[in-house]
């Protein structure tokens, strides 16, 4: 008869997800994820297979997240700059918080992009998920007359993602919360 677990799965996935985000793949040991989760390394190669299967499913984890949490605001009615500006500001408020990381997924690829393909692939989808969420919202804009018929919630969308990854990158280098607003302000322009 096979013992049943003692550990909470979503729970231990949960931790092992927060340790990757903080400390990347490359400097997460198999000691620092037994020592998070928890659990014995035994139950860890039982659960979740090695160090790289739990990045993956660390990265579906977080990825399912974003989703849920930090681009609901996207899925609000009103009106588009006023949705935009308020995402943006929470972004902004989130990267520049002491102590915060920058995106699970841009993080990443960044590191890992080139030599797994695995990494690459997952992190495609997520940037499309965010496109499709900035796209979704644009498209609705449009067709309520907050944007010109002209414009291309597509394109605009694309435009958006990036600048939400480059916000990711840049918030480490200066976290100016100021000089990220200007920037979303000129970002903005692009529905004039």
């Amino acid at each position: 008869m096979a013992r049943q677990k003692e550990f909470d799965l979503d729970v231990a996935l949960d931790k092992a997800t927060q340790l990757f985000w903080e400390k990347g793949f490359e400097s997460t040991s198999m000691q620092d994820l037994v020592d998070a989760m928890g659990i014995n390394r035994a139950s860890l190669y039982d659960s979740f297979g090695g160090k790289k299967e739990l990045f993956d499913a660390s990265m579906d984890r977080y990825a399912i997240w974003m989703r849920d949490e930090i681009l609901a605001p996207l899925r609000k009615s009103g009106p588009v700059r006023k949705v935009l500006g308020e995402f943006f500001k929470g972004l902004i408020d989130q990267l520049c918080s002491p102590g915060s990381s920058s995106c699970l997924m841009v993080k990443s690829v960044l590191v890992r992009g080139l030599s797994d393909a695995d990494t690459r692939a997952r992190v495609k989808t997520f940037m499309k998920s965010i496109e499709d969420s900035f796209a979704d919202l644009l498209q609705r804009a449009r067709t309520q007359g907050e944007i010109a018929e002209d414009k291309n919630p597509r394109s605009i969308a694309r435009f958006l993602t990036t600048l939400m990854s480059g916000f990711n990158v840049s918030s480490r280098i200066n976290p100016n919360k100021r000089a990220m607003g200007d920037v979303v302000r000129q970002a903005l322009t692009t529905l004039d």
